[in-house]
């Protein structure tokens, strides 16, 4: 960050190695949300003025070209969700590609697995990249895994309230399925 009046309380103004990496890491993915797959953030060149009171930073950045998003699809174990899993995807057909909106997409999806006892469920974007027509299609693969049980809770530490008053307030029981979102 740039010095400013509040440099003293904070640390702009301030040259600190990781956090340029990270705004590096940073300024890449701003660029994958906006479409550009083939983004290069060169190396970066520092230079320090001459009377070493500023330090310029200068970031070389090719683009490439912006990218739309085809057809979407899903693939690997359904176990019934077919009807419902598209109304949770958010990237449609002919918008600009984000990977943060297909990250949060895989979540979606592998939450209605995790709330019918899937815990380990994995979801994973299958692209097909189109270089001519600037087109990325996804097919989700659902990788669901088994179900898991919750087998025994163990109440520890309690010393003044019976454990079934604990038990009968928790949302979850021995033997139940596991829910991702409770």
């Amino acid at each position: 960050k740039e010095e400013s009046l509040l440099s003293l309380l904070s640390s702009g103004g301030t040259y600190r190695e990781d956090m340029f990496q990270r705004d590096l890491q940073a300024l890449q993915l701003t660029y994958l949300d906006r479409g550009y797959i083939n983004v290069k953030v060169g190396k970066p060149s520092i230079s320090l003025s001459p009377d070493r009171r500023f330090l310029f930073v200068a970031i070389p950045i090719e683009e490439g070209e912006q990218y739309r998003i085809g057809k979407s699809g899903f693939s690997g174990k359904m176990l019934g969700e077919d009807a419902r899993l598209p109304g949770l995807v958010k990237a449609k057909s002919g918008d600009v590609f984000s990977s943060s909106v297909v990250r949060n997409d895989l979540q979606a999806v592998a939450d209605v697995y995790r709330d019918r006892g899937y815990a380990n469920a994995n979801v994973v974007p299958m692209t097909q990249v189109d270089a001519k027509t600037r087109i990325i299609d996804i097919e989700y693969e659902i990788q669901p895994g088994g179900l898991v049980r919750f087998e025994r809770i163990e109440i520890a530490g309690n010393t003044k309230t019976r454990d079934k008053v604990i038990r009968r307030e928790l949302r979850i029981y021995e033997g139940e399925l596991f829910s991702g979102t409770g």
